[in-house]
């Protein structure tokens, strides 16, 4: 009988190397004749393009099916050894994968596998539930406290939700917690809050990938197994196909970055041009960003430290490259320096390309779309002989209107 089955094609397990390590899981409804779920994991490229990475129809959704489906992809996907960041949302099933070391994902004080997070999204929502549905929680929580990448913002909300809404800090002070009840466990606000995060995340604070992935495939979630694994065949060979000639373009036109990156940079050199840059120390390479505050006060500023080495290499090469450090914080969790970097390197003369990490070039953006090669269906009569048992379907999970 027909239980479950997981796929991953060739190019997308050679492009793993040079992606950032950064992945997004999900699971949705088949919606044809047969029940069960389709679980899907997916990757970024340096423009934030998706690129499928492995696919399982599995019964449904528990500890056992993701357990399995992890252990898939770490086994021949992701390669033993080899430590990533997963984002996802809450479900029992996942968080407990995450505890078991058979599946190769074991989060703990001594691993060197896996970091886990939660979806920013999906939290919003259990707090606006939890909070008594207060309209003006959603805003707050996303743009005011997870996305804020300095701790004096984060504080800030955090203080004020404190006061107007007790029972969204009572259930943030639980979240990401191994047991919930236990008021002595300590606080982990990186499960959710980007300025506790480390930088593992890169910026990516939701699972829309993979969601907006099985979105991608919903007339395939209609068909039997055979039809949805060919659905998930063609599109990733299409995607392949037009994303590799893009950029092949970017590179033969000489870019150094993919266009994204180039208009952030372009966005952050703008406002770089009211900041006051002074020189603390040239050989420790620290300097202070002085950014005029313009809202209340034109003569207030605010004082940025900012560390700047173009030899150093982080701890932990899973990390963003830390040659560019802000107290700002957003060039150390994401790879790509703030404005306040910026205007240094103007007030130095120096190239601020040195000081974005290499993983956002338009060279890995080629080697991500370019290595490995789709391997067609052969003629049935050169297929390798079969043994095996015949599968038919469950009789009795095959109802009316299914």
């Amino acid at each position: 009988m027909f239980t479950a089955a997981a796929w991953a094609y060739g190019p997308c397990i050679a492009a793993v190397p040079y992606l950032r390590p950064v992945i997004s899981i999900d699971a949705s409804f088949l919606s044809g004749r047969y029940k069960g779920k389709l679980l899907a994991a997916c990757g970024y490229d340096p423009e934030q393009r998706l690129l499928p990475l492995a696919f399982a129809l599995v019964r449904t959704e528990n500890e056992k099916c993701w357990g399995w489906f992890m252990n898939f992809l770490r086994r021949e996907v992701i390669g033993e050894g080899r430590k990533f960041f997963v984002v996802s949302d809450r479900h029992w099933g996942i968080r407990n994968a995450f505890k078991q070391p058979q599946y190769g994902w074991q989060e703990d004080a001594n691993s060197s596998y896996a970091v886990h997070r939660y979806c920013m999204q999906h939290v919003c929502e259990n707090v606006f539930k939890a909070s008594g549905k207060d309209a003006a929680l959603p805003d707050k929580f996303r743009n005011k406290l997870a996305n804020k990448k300095k701790r004096r913002s984060f504080y800030k909300m955090w203080n004020e939700l404190k006061k107007t809404n007790p029972k969204a800090i009572d259930y943030l002070e639980k979240c990401g917690k191994e047991n919930e009840t236990d008021g002595n466990e300590q606080w982990k606000p990186e499960r959710w809050a980007q300025t506790y995060d480390g930088g593992y995340r890169w910026g990516i604070m939701t699972s829309n990938g993979s969601e907006s992935l099985n979105s991608r495939y919903k007339a395939e979630r209609r068909l039997p197994v055979v039809g949805l694994v060919e659905g998930t065949w063609y599109k990733t060979v299409k995607w392949f196909n037009e994303r590799k000639q893009i950029a092949l373009a970017r590179q033969a036109e000489g870019e150094r970055w993919p266009k994204e990156i180039q208009l952030k940079l372009m966005k952050h050199t703008l406002k770089a041009a009211v900041i006051n840059v002074i020189t603390v120390d040239i050989e420790r390479g620290e300097f202070e960003a002085q950014v005029p505050f313009e809202k209340n006060d034109p003569g207030v500023t605010w004082k940025y430290q900012v560390f700047l080495k173009r030899d150093y290499q982080p701890r932990d090469s899973q990390l963003p490259s830390m040659r560019a450090w802000c107290k700002c914080r957003k060039a150390q969790l994401t790879g790509i320096p703030c404005f306040h970097v910026v205007a240094v390197c103007g007030h130095c003369r120096w190239d601020v390309s040195d000081f974005v990490d290499e993983r956002y070039s338009t060279e890995n953006m080629v080697k991500i779309w370019s290595t490995g090669d789709f391997r067609c269906y052969e003629d049935e009569d050169k297929w390798h002989r079969y043994d095996g048992p015949v599968i038919s379907p469950d009789k009795t999970m095959i109802n009316r209107g299914r």
